[in-house]
């Protein structure tokens, strides 16, 4: 990292930029340029392994990408706010906190994992608590996990 006075190496800050975090952007292989697709997530850390979850359709242009090569990257991004510059336009910054990394994504196939990837996405944006999930919502959605090989933090905070 070019600017190491704004890395986050400190695994529980790290965390928590993931838990303010709203939206993860998983970069796919195509044959032409990236994929880059926003996705609404979950995730757990257990065993110092960190996985995200997310869900979608069973056919698609996500899908069929993540069928044919399952490395991704990803990114996340939150606290955002202008630094103003004076009036010079160059002096103008922005603060923020980042996330980005690589992993691999699999599909999760039995009722079990599926509620767990869901649990975890429904725990990351509503207070958690035991959500039901029938059978047929099972059946209708595709569950995917991306289990996170590289991760890195970066951020620009409000000088005092």
């Amino acid at each position: 990292m070019r600017r190491h006075e704004r890395e986050i190496t400190n695994q529980t800050q790290l965390l928590g930029v993931l838990e303010r975090c709203d939206v993860c952007r998983i970069a796919l292989a195509d044959e032409i340029a990236p994929y880059i697709v926003p996705l609404n997530f979950g995730f757990s850390f257990e065993n110092e392994v960190l996985t995200l979850y997310f869900h979608g359709a069973s056919e698609g242009r996500k899908h069929d990408l993540i069928q044919k090569n399952p490395h991704v990257g990803w990114e996340m991004d939150t606290n955002h706010q202008l630094l103003e510059g004076d009036d010079v336009p160059c002096r103008y910054a922005m603060a923020y906190q980042s996330l980005i990394g690589t992993g691999t994504i699999v599909i999760l196939e039995t009722a079990e994992e599926k509620k767990f990837g869901l649990q975890k996405i429904m725990d990351h944006y509503v207070a958690p608590r035991p959500w039901h999930f029938s059978p047929q919502s099972l059946e209708s959605v595709v569950v995917f996990a991306l289990h996170v090989t590289s991760l890195s933090g970066k951020e620009r905070r409000i000088q005092p």
